[in-house]
C-alpha cells in the first residue's frame, strides 16, 4: 500500500448500495461499520447525491429509511476545475462500459472526494475502476471488509506510536 489514509481523522462516505441487502458477505462488514460509527468511533458521511439516489420512490423503503441514519453533508456544487476532472475521471474510468453508465458512480465519488478519504462500496464496476479513481482525485474506493482492515491498520498504528 503506496499511501496509508487514516480512517479516524477523516470522514468515510458510503455509497448507497451499502444499504442494500446483497449476497456478498459483506453484511456483516457493513454492521461492524454502522455499529463504530453509531460509537462515535468513525465519521461515515452519505453523500448528498447518494442520498438522492437512495431517496428515490423507486428504491425500496429500507433503503430510503437506512438513507435518514447518517450524517449528510451540505449539498454542494462541483467547481469549474472539479467539473473538468469528472469529465477526465468518465473518460478515463470507463473502460468499455457506456459513459452513462458509470458517470452518476463517479459523480458520486467526485462528491465524496470534497469530504473524505474513504467512498465505501458494494459496486464491482466502481471498484473496478479504484486505481484511476485515487490517482486522480486521492479517494481510495473499499468494500465494506477492506475498509474494516484499514481500521484494523490504523489501530495497529496507534499502538505502535
Amino acid at each position: 500500500m503506496a499511501r496509508f489514509i487514516n480512517p479516524f481523522y477523516f470522514n468515510n462516505l458510503i455509497d448507497g448500495n451499502i444499504l442494500n441487502d446483497v449476497a456478498d458477505g459483506q453484511d456483516a462488514a457493513i454492521r461492524e461499520i454502522v455499529r463504530l460509527a453509531n460509537e462515535g468511533e468513525i465519521s461515515v458521511v452519505l453523500p448528498y447525491s447518494v442520498r438522492d439516489e437512495a431517496k428515490n420512490p423507486n428504491s425500496p423503503e429500507y433503503v430510503r429509511c437506512a438513507a435518514d441514519l447518517f450524517i449528510l453533508p451540505e449539498r454542494v456544487s462541483l467547481t469549474e476545475g472539479e467539473l473538468k476532472q469528472y469529465r477526465n475521471l468518465v473518460a478515463a474510468a470507463k473502460g468499455n462500459a457506456k459513459g452513462e453508465n458509470i458517470a452518476a458512480d463517479l459523480f458520486h465519488v467526485c462528491e465524496a472526494a470534497k469530504y473524505g478519504g474513504y467512498f465505501i462500496t458494494r459496486d464491482k464496476r466502481l471498484r473496478a475502476r479504484a486505481g484511476v479513481v485515487a490517482n486522480m482525485l486521492q479517494i481510495d474506493v473499499v468494500t465494506p471488509s477492506q475498509f474494516l482492515e484499514r481500521i484494523k491498520i490504523a489501530h495497529e498504528q496507534a499502538k505502535k506510536s
